[in-house]
């Protein structure tokens, strides 16, 4: 059974070190990804909370699991102000299931509703 990285680098040909970068925009809106990207261009420690749990996340290899990690993403101890409050530059963890559940079932993981 593959992880959510080998999964996902699989299906997005996305390179392994690029992952967790690559999920934290995929699990992004489009506006708020084109900000996130500038933002960790120039100030990449604003999002290591969330690259770290991503990383932590890509290991697992049941889908079920990756709800736990999406649930850190609303942790309201993170106080991200203006960016991620008003402005919604933070990821969703909704999607981050999503992608989760479609990238691990194509890899002969289990299906599960969300």
């Amino acid at each position: 059974m593959s992880t959510l990285r080998e999964a996902y680098c699989r299906h997005f040909d996305c390179p392994p070190e690029e992952f967790e970068e690559d999920l934290l925009l995929a699990c992004m809106g489009n506006q708020a990804a084109f900000f996130a990207r500038w933002i960790l261009k120039f100030s990449p420690e604003f999002f290591a909370p969330e690259i770290g749990r991503l990383r932590l996340a890509g290991n697992v290899t049941d889908a079920r699991y990756v709800y736990d990690f999406a649930a850190e993403f609303s942790d309201p101890r993170r106080s991200g102000g203006i960016v991620r409050e008003r402005l919604g530059i933070r990821p969703r963890g909704r999607t981050l299931i999503a992608i989760a559940l479609e990238v691990m079932a194509e890899s002969g993981g289990e299906e599960l509703k969300s």
